[in-house]
């Protein structure tokens, strides 16, 4: 198997909404980058059934990075993760983008983001996308502060 260096072709990304398989493997990584959530294939599952959407980054035959959201009011974004070795190639952006696209068709306002205070590349691509600090999370993780940003998708005007 050879590396990939680079960023990935757009035509090599896909952007997905997840069949079953697709699903184990956000699972898989859900697992390995998001130990604390404890949440399993059948949680997932459970997750899409009820408010969640999920999209999925394939590239190279493989499922790559997903993100998970919630549309609503606020909608809210609660994880993004993309394999190490897929890492700088845009796969995050992509994926960042679409899911803010797909809560802005929604109808979303605001969009809120739950991330911790030591994940420096999440901070700079929120922050690229105009999201600010707003306030601590609720649940804290052992060692880690947890915050939640924010970004208002719909300025409000005033009325003449």
């Amino acid at each position: 198997m050879t590396k990939r260096k680079g960023k990935a072709k757009a035509s090599a990304l896909q952007i997905i909404a997840p069949e079953r398989g697709e699903l184990y493997s956000i699972a898989v990584m859900t697992k390995k980058f998001f130990p604390y959530t404890h949440l399993s294939f059948a949680d997932i599952e459970a997750r899409v059934k009820k408010d969640v959407k999920y999209l999925a980054a394939r590239a190279g035959g493989q499922t790559v990075g997903y993100i998970d959201y919630s549309p609503g009011e606020p909608a809210k974004i609660w994880g993004l993760a993309v394999l190490e070795e897929w890492r700088g190639k845009g796969i995050g952006e992509a994926l960042f983008s679409r899911a803010l696209d797909e809560v802005r068709k929604a109808g979303a306002k605001k969009v809120e983001i739950i991330t911790t205070t030591d994940n420096a590349p999440a901070l700079r691509l929120y922050a690229k996308h105009g999201f600010e600090y707003d306030r601590p999370y609720g649940n804290q993780l052992p060692g880690k502060e947890v915050v939640v940003m924010s970004k208002e998708l719909i300025k409000a005007t005033k009325a003449k």
